[in-house]
């Protein structure tokens, strides 16, 4: 079990797992809003055990963000739908012992900083590929379809068809999926 709150103490949260790693995104929302994201990702339920203060953001097509709107303090993104939520590192009670297991979004990375670990690497098509291979397996064609748009509207048509092309997915063409 691992717990964790903002500065405040206004959001507290549990969560039932412990991680062992965190992951870091360099995308350029996670940048601008706390200076790139460390983060640990939870499959069990996270517990608010205390939110009076807290605020989501709907910060794109698929995902929101949870701060407290007290001190200001980056928590949580979740996509609204799907278990999976990832928690700001930095907001955990005990982060001893963990270590970094991957980078996301790399070819977002701010030029200020370089890698100095091994830890696996992928570009924002990469990582997106593989999230939407997963979550489609479990929510079906639909989903993907509408991800896939979603994708596109945000990140233009580039970006989306690396995602399918990554993912092998030849259904749909680019005017619906």
């Amino acid at each position: 079990m691992v717990s964790g709150k903002c500065l405040c103490g206004g959001v507290r949260f549990s969560v039932a797992e412990t991680p062992k790693t965190v992951g870091l995104c360099h995308c350029g929302m996670c940048r601008k809003w706390c200076g790139g994201m460390p983060f640990a990702e939870f499959e069990a339920e996270v517990v608010l055990e205390k939110s009076e203060t807290l605020r989501w953001w709907k910060s794109s097509p698929w995902g929101e963000r949870g701060f407290c709107g007290e001190c200001g303090t980056p928590m949580f993104w979740r996509a609204p739908g799907i278990p999976q939520w990832g928690v700001s590192a930095g907001a955990l009670d005990s982060a001893a012992g963990m270590e970094i297991a991957k980078h996301i979004f790399i070819d977002d990375k701010a030029d200020f900083y370089n890698f100095a670990d091994d830890a696996p690497k992928k570009t924002g098509a990469e990582h997106t590929a593989e999230i939407l291979s997963r979550l489609a397996a479990q929510f079906g064609e639909e989903f993907l379809r509408d991800a896939l748009q979603k994708s596109r509207e945000f990140h233009g048509e580039q970006f989306a068809a690396e995602v399918k092309k990554l993912m092998g997915n030849n259904s749909g063409n680019s005017n619906n999926a």
